[in-house]
């Protein structure tokens, strides 16, 4: 007796079931390789610029300033990386159901084989934590959990402080390091050139090289913030750009997009003479997104878990 197609349908629903496994069970390691680093640097910051701060004329009021946003940083590092970022179960996924509705082009209704319920709109199963995630925006291997519904708020805490407190150390360290090299005179040490056999004004390297023998672990961490800074400034900007279209990294890939012909394709003009598999695909440009008007009412939403 022949396969319907129906037959042939559930087949593949049934393999599909059994295929959805946990690929990779993540790892702490990049985590306690930041905590590691963070404590480090912090430490050497404690013992060696902070005892020279009032050579820069920092004030009392400006420490506890930092100080106040060191334990924030700390604190909202924790909570992003401790706290339930949005985990779904079967008790609370038909009312993260009501708060997103699918738009059956972006979002469409899908069972999540390995949890056994429907995925609300905007939810995603983590093949590394093994779990849904509501909202889900990305798997951050630096907090050892995804960022989600319920810890997007501290995630960006977390950043927000980490680049104040950087950019100031940041500023520190260069006002430290102008005055070791007035301080050591290096500008007016000299390097002996062998092919000319004669004292020259030092090279850039040269200084560099000068000032690592005069305090290293000051130019090296320098070093490290001046090139981490940026990319941590761009990246912010980046999230903070997708909040109030209440968008997440996860909603940005155009691969989403599902390539159901009833609901992703268009017909042409004289669409009478052609059949259905002469339709034109369409381009993500041509379909309606829902979340591209900005409104502060989207970026309210992350911030009331």
């Amino acid at each position: 007796m022949p396969f319907k197609f129906n037959d042939v349908q559930d087949l593949l629903n049934e393999k599909k079931k059994k295929a959805v496994v946990q690929k990779y069970k993540g790892s702490p390691n990049f985590c306690r390789m930041f905590v590691s680093l963070y404590g480090l640097g912090l430490l050497y910051f404690i013992f060696n610029v902070w005892n020279r701060l009032n050579e820069i004329g920092i004030g009392i009021k400006l420490r506890m300033v930092i100080i106040s946003l060191l334990f924030t940083n700390i604190y909202s590092f924790y909570s992003a990386s401790k706290k339930d970022p949005g985990y779904l179960t079967k008790e609370n996924v038909e009312t993260v159901c009501k708060m997103y509705n699918w738009d059956g082009i972006y979002y469409v209704k899908k069972d999540c084989y390995t949890c056994n319920f429907i995925k609300p709109a905007r939810s995603k199963h983590c093949s590394i934590c093994n779990r849904c995630i509501a909202v889900y925006d990305h798997h951050c291997v630096w907090i050892n959990s995804c960022v989600g519904l319920r810890n997007y708020k501290w995630f960006m805490m977390f950043l927000l402080t980490f680049i104040v407190i950087c950019g100031w150390g940041s500023s520190v360290m260069f006002q430290l390091l102008v005055r070791n090299h007035n301080m050591h005179e290096v500008y007016k040490m000299k390097r002996f050139d062998i092919r000319s056999n004669s004292y020259k004004n030092l090279t850039d390297t040269d200084t560099v090289m000068a000032h690592l023998k005069i305090q290293p672990g000051l130019t090296i961490l320098f070093a490290i913030l001046t090139f981490l800074i940026p990319s941590l400034i761009f990246y912010t900007l980046y999230q903070m750009s997708l909040l109030p279209k209440s968008k997440v990294l996860s909603s940005t890939d155009s691969s989403v997009i599902q390539n159901e012909p009833t609901d992703y394709f268009y017909k042409p003009e004289d669409a009478s003479k052609l059949s259905k598999e002469k339709w034109e695909l369409a381009v993500e440009e041509d379909l309606i997104n829902p979340y591209r008007k900005p409104s502060l009412s989207n970026t309210k939403m992350y911030f009331s878990f």
